[in-house]
């Protein structure tokens, strides 16, 4: 019985410890660089490059749709971009908000988009 609970025990600490690796994939100090990369057009170096710069870029744009998207009624979490917003223009004011916050660095990435894509298009202001 002392075996198995034992067993179990570092089962939950190897998988926590996993989970809170891959997370930290997922804050703005790691992917930033990614985000950054791939607005210059800069050549990946690796293929997890390649990967990390698609994942940056996929999350703000798919933010980005679903905040757009949301009924007029969720003003709390809608954005109103600008019909001729680009996505490279997206990903430009989330790198320009997370710069300007650099305490915030460890936080979640996919947060920080949604905050700086909901404060630089509000809507009812365009």
């Amino acid at each position: 019985m002392r075996a198995l609970l034992l067993g179990t025990a570092i089962g939950l600490i190897v998988g926590t410890s996993a989970l809170a690796q891959q997370d930290n994939k997922f804050t703005a100090k790691y992917l930033l660089p990614y985000c950054r990369d791939a607005i210059t057009n800069k050549a990946p170096t690796m293929s997890s490059d390649a990967v990390m710069q698609g994942m940056c870029v996929g999350m703000v744009d798919a933010l980005d749709f679903l905040m757009s998207d949301l009924p007029a009624e969720d003003k709390e979490h809608r954005s109103c971009p600008p019909s001729d917003a680009t996505l490279k223009q997206t990903v430009q004011v989330v790198i320009a908000y997370i710069d300007t916050r650099p305490e915030r660095m460890n936080e979640s990435f996919k947060k920080l988009a949604i905050e700086a894509i909901r404060e630089e298009w509000p809507c009812g202001t365009n």
